[in-house]
């Protein structure tokens, strides 16, 4: 019979302390001068009567809009036709990144980095470009999972292919220069687990070159 609090991001839901609500919401600041990602957003509701809800329903039923429809349909043309198309390319990134972050995507990853790493056929050329590809996938996708193990697994994979091959070594250094990783993952990054694997793949590198 107790109030609670809870964090919805997509789907996942868990239970939030209110105490937290400073440090969580609002954007502003970390103490170490990082920018926070946080910031809240409101949902508004608009009451209708029953007859204009039924109405609404059976003119959405006549005039169904797909995602890749690039002319306002009647029923929203009274909505700026600059703002409906950023409406419209947010819908788009919206189902590209679903895509993008699905568990069956990470699978089909892997399921090409094991057949490229572990078939001692593959050429070293191959490899390259599969460490290429791990590298980015990483850097640019993997580290928005909410799935630890598929962090941990993937950055795992990286640092047996930087002892495996020189040329791995040096292509992820220059590529640590060219995006700024070290910037965007040390000292801008907010989650904890992302910066621990990012400094251990970093360690793993400076080892190496020492």
């Amino acid at each position: 019979n107790k109030s609670r609090w809870f964090h919805f991001n997509d789907t996942v839901i868990n239970p939030f302390d209110e105490n937290n609500i400073p440090e969580s919401c609002f954007g502003g600041a970390n103490k170490n001068g990082s920018s926070r990602s946080n910031s809240a957003y409101m949902l508004f509701y608009d009451r209708v009567s029953t007859k204009q809800r039924e109405e609404k329903s059976d003119e959405s039923e006549n005039e169904k809009m797909s995602i890749t429809t690039t002319e306002p349909q009647k029923s929203i043309r009274n909505v700026p036709y600059d703002l409906y198309e950023i409406i419209l390319k947010d819908n788009e990134q919206f189902l590209r990144e679903q895509n993008i972050f699905s568990p069956e995507y990470s699978d089909l990853i892997y399921s090409l980095l094991g057949s490229t790493f572990g078939n001692k056929q593959s050429s070293n050329e191959s490899k390259l470009l599969g460490f290429k590809l791990a590298t980015n996938f990483a850097f640019e996708i993997l580290v928005h999972f909410e799935q630890d193990n598929i962090v941990n697994g993937l950055i795992s994979t990286l640092k047996d292919q930087l002892l495996a091959s020189q040329e791995n070594l040096e292509w992820s250094i220059k590529e640590l220069m060219k995006n700024n990783y070290i910037k965007k993952f040390l000292f801008n990054c907010s989650i904890t687990k992302i910066r621990s694997q990012f400094a251990s793949y970093l360690l793993c590198i400076l080892e190496l070159i020492s």
